[in-house]
């Protein structure tokens, strides 16, 4: 479960870092740097080249994508239903967070604004690292979550 959510953070963390550099002119084109952010992502450009808006839409709501934050956080909730571990399965926050996305997703359309889930999946991310830290006893499933981070 921490290992999707590790996942999920980390590809909101290079969309949102792309996201501000495009707002600077640099050396590297939008292309340039497209094409090197979905290389390290996973995503094989297409041959006429890369579509800022298609990449964006797919590594954020494409849930059948593996490295999609959609995917990632649907994974996380798959993981934590199948976990032994009460403390986890009682996480509401892991719930409230999941719906969030969900609804993220789903108006995350040609009109719509990736980046607004960019910045969900991060915050809630954030949030959820910090419940289980604070409210787990620090015994082995804590210590697994850590592990996944």
């Amino acid at each position: 479960m921490s290992r999707y959510f590790e996942r999920a953070n980390h590809c909101a963390r290079v969309l949102e870092a792309n996201h501000n550099l495009m707002l600077n002119p640099s050396k590297l084109s939008t292309e340039e740097r497209w094409h090197r952010i979905t290389e390290s992502l996973g995503i094989a450009p297409a041959a006429g080249g890369i579509d800022p808006h298609n990449a964006m839409v797919k590594l954020t709501s494409d849930a059948g994508y593996e490295s999609s934050l959609a995917f990632c956080i649907a994974e996380s909730r798959e993981n934590a239903a199948r976990s032994a571990s009460r403390s986890v399965r009682r996480c509401g926050r892991l719930e409230q967070f999941v719906s969030q996305v969900t609804k993220g997703r789903r108006q995350t359309g040609d009109d719509s604004d990736p980046m607004r889930l960019v910045a969900a999946v991060r915050e809630g991310s954030y949030q959820f690292h910090g419940m289980t830290d604070a409210t787990m006893n620090h015994g082995e499933g804590w210590q697994f979550i850590q592990l996944g981070k």
